[in-house]
């Protein structure tokens, strides 16, 4: 009796073992559990909405009331708690940030103590509702997240300053970011040119066609720096669609993000009205060759995204939201790749202000728009600046697509944007604002607005040590356009890199 008595006393204190074992396997694979002196509280340390922004960056949202504490701990591990991760602490903030960033009007940003996460906040202190970004991560593995407030908090039950406050926990997954495809022409009607965005910790791009009622491979780019491609099997008189997707190879296998948006093209010869001679407006010393190519390209604009009926406000906006979408600022200089000719603007994707300014014309000239091509004059902030004025709804307005302006008056013009410009010849611009109706209500349409400033870190590939910072030049639609030129110029001049 006793010996069976020994047995079960044995057997109950090995089942107790076993449990105590599995317990701590727990605690140690978790690396972060909330024990007795740790306390998950929602209400004060809350985060949800996690999202992958891009392969190396994973934000999610915060709302943080934080009394009687100082620091913030971001917590993160390498995979989900739910899988056995480890949670690990990754970066801190103070409350009270020292040294942020003004991004806007109520809008800052500040780096944790280890530059490792973005704080985003609508004041100068980590509370309230916030937006934190990791931007370590990692495409194709997925994250959990956990804040903790750095410092005791105060405990009813003990009367002392010993609870450590947690949140929840997300579960996120890093994808690879979405490429744009911001090109698709054709300027010989024998073949087509596609070019999109980089992606970054991609391997490579998959190219793909829709053709004859369907969506095909086309080619696969294995190069993660390549990011054109050619189609040389096209028929003249035919319409076709691309899309292009981004690849990282991880463990032998693809991880894939998901397909841009379809750019479509139709091949046929080219035949808009226009200045296309040597000498013209579009560029003077453009040859034949680069004349042909730019009305190529403008002839598939107009068939593929102008529309019967349109108005002209309609289709001048459709000229303007193409070229800023499909050309950005030649940081070189104008001399490079005829970066002040239409040619820059549209063939090659990169101009300065001449250039935009001479491929709006010849946009607007084949969309039947009426269209001149303005020069700064002497007494001007910028003297060599350039730009247009169109007509619309039979009145003429300033558009300046490279600066970001859009059917502006000339009152607006100088006194914002502090240009003058010899008018000799040119047409009388309206003093106000282009006024549309929108509901029976009048409301000025305003200059393009940039609603954020966006950190960007460039790293020199001969010298790991050195970065530095590029502050792309984002402005609340408030600021005078003469600040912001001003900004772009201290942009191209100290921080391009």
């Amino acid at each position: 009796m006793k010996t069976e008595e020994i047995k079960q006393n044995s057997l109950i204190q090995k089942s107790v073992f076993i449990l105590m074992i599995m317990a701590l396997w727990i605690c140690m694979g978790t690396g972060f559990t909330v024990n007795a002196a740790q306390k998950e509280d929602t209400n004060h340390l809350k985060i949800y909405d996690g999202q992958s922004v891009e392969a190396s960056h994973i934000q999610f949202k915060a709302e943080i009331t934080s009394p009687d504490t100082n620091i913030i701990d971001v917590y993160r591990s390498e995979k989900p708690v739910s899988q056995g991760g480890k949670l690990k602490k990754l970066d801190s903030f103070r409350v009270v940030g020292d040294l942020w960033k003004v991004l806007g009007d109520n809008l800052y940003m500040n780096y944790g103590d280890n530059f490792k996460v973005q704080c985003y906040s609508n004041d100068v202190y980590v509370e309230g509702n916030l937006t934190f970004v990791d931007t370590t991560t990692k495409a194709g593995h997925q994250y959990s997240y956990r804040l903790v407030y750095g410092d005791k908090v105060y405990d009813p039950d003990s009367g002392e300053y010993s609870v450590e406050v947690v949140s929840n926990i997300i579960d996120v997954k890093a994808n690879l970011q979405t490429p744009e495809l911001y090109k698709c022409y054709s300027t010989d009607n024998k073949t087509v040119n596609l070019s999109w965005s980089y992606i970054a910790q991609a391997d490579g791009y998959r190219v793909y066609r829709y053709d004859n009622g369907k969506w095909s491979f086309l080619k696969n780019v294995k190069k993660r720096n390549v990011i054109t491609t050619t189609d040389k099997n096209v028929q003249t008189g035919k319409t076709y669609q691309y899309r292009v997707l981004a690849y990282r190879v991880i463990k032998g296998k693809n991880i894939y993000s998901s397909k841009s948006k379809a750019r479509k093209i139709t091949l046929k010869t080219a035949t808009v009205k226009g200045d296309y001679q040597y000498g013209s407006v579009y560029g003077p010393y453009l040859d034949t060759q680069h004349l042909a190519q730019v009305r190529s390209v403008v002839q598939s604009f107009k068939i593929n995204y102008i529309r019967k009926g349109m108005s002209d406000y309609d289709r001048v906006l459709t000229a303007y939201n193409y070229l800023r979408s499909n050309c950005s600022y030649a940081y070189k200089g104008w001399q490079y790749n005829y970066a002040n000719t239409a040619w820059g603007a549209l063939v090659y994707g990169e101009a300065q202000c001449s250039g935009y300014a001479r491929a709006m014309k010849a946009l607007c000239d084949a969309i039947g728009v009426d269209c001149r091509y303005v020069h700064a004059d002497s007494k001007a902030s910028n003297p060599s600046h350039q730009w247009n004025q169109v007509r619309v709804g039979g009145k003429w307005y300033i558009l300046d697509a490279q600066s970001g302006g859009f059917l502006l008056g000339s009152r607006t013009w100088k006194k914002k944007a502090g240009m003058s410009w010899d008018a000799k010849g040119l047409p009388t611009c309206s003093v106000t604002d282009y006024k549309r109706n929108r509901n029976r209500k009048e409301t000025s349409v305003k200059a393009e607005v940039f609603l954020c400033l966006e950190i960007l870190f460039c790293i020199d590939s001969l010298r790991k040590n050195h970065f530095c910072i590029s502050i792309y030049p984002i402005f609340p639609e408030t600021m005078p356009l003469r600040r912001r030129n001003a900004l772009y110029f201290f942009y191209t001049r100290y921080c391009s890199c």
